[in-house]
């Protein structure tokens, strides 16, 4: 593995309106126009049944209230199987729905530690699996809730990494600076807690990007604030002009 990786992503968003539950429609959607002879990528299920556990390099998402797929690193080449498939006219449940490119947007971001730090949000994030929803309900305070959030947070992160091939070689910091009341979701028949959070990290992330579970269908999406990125990223450029 790599100390610094530069990340290829890919973001493809269509001019059709969808709900944070229509994403799985979203999914079969794009699986039918391209066939039978679907690259793994898309959907993660191999022949024999089993799940591909790596990082999902398509992820569907609904960006802007749009239907959007976010394609990293080997997703980027394997999302032509679809451009070259698709059909402009869509079933999403019991609709027919056009889809209409509206925007494409590459990015090509080095993913590493660095000495200041980046702002984000993270949307509809699965943060507890049943084991750590019980330590959640069994805390008493806000600050307590917060750190065991933010040590899931920093494993996801470090997960994602491990996927994408990257080894952070200086420390990942990871501070959670806004948390939204959870709201229950069901995901696959099973009623979660779903946050969204603002939150400050060293580690340069593309922008679209999903951390934890259930990535491939929109969860833990991560949004770059706006507000500093133009800052940050002349400080980062000084810091690798330094070195």
């Amino acid at each position: 593995m790599e100390n610094a990786k530069h990340i290829k992503v890919l973001t493809l968003r269509f001019n059709t309106a969808i709900a944070n539950w229509e994403i799985p429609l979203f999914r079969g959607a794009v699986l039918n126009a391209i066939g039978s002879d679907v690259d793994i990528l898309f959907h993660n299920h191999a022949e024999d049944d089993r799940f591909r556990y790596s990082y999902p390099l398509i992820q569907y998402k609904r960006l802007g209230g749009k239907a959007a797929i976010v394609c990293v690193e080997e997703g980027v080449d394997s999302i032509g199987q679809f451009l070259m498939a698709q059909q402009p006219d869509v079933v999403l449940g019991d609709r027919t729905a056009k889809l209409e490119m509206e925007s494409v947007r590459p990015q090509n971001v080095l993913m590493q530690t660095w000495q200041s730090s980046f702002d984000y949000r993270l949307q509809h994030w699965l943060a507890l699996n049943s084991e750590n929803y019980r330590r959640y309900q069994e805390l008493d305070s806000l600050s307590e809730r917060i750190a065991l959030l933010e040590s899931i947070l920093k494993g996801n992160l470090l997960s994602m990494c491990k996927g994408l091939g990257i080894y952070l070689s200086e420390e990942l910091k990871v501070s959670i600076t806004r948390l939204n009341e959870p709201r229950l979701v069901k995901v696959k028949g099973v009623r979660v807690m779903s946050f969204d959070v603002d939150f400050r990290s060293n580690l340069s992330l593309p922008d679209g990007i999903g951390i934890g579970k259930n990535t491939s269908l929109g969860y833990g999406t991560v949004l770059r604030s706006r507000q500093k990125k133009q800052n940050t990223e002349k400080q980062n450029n000084n810091q690798k002009n330094d070195k």
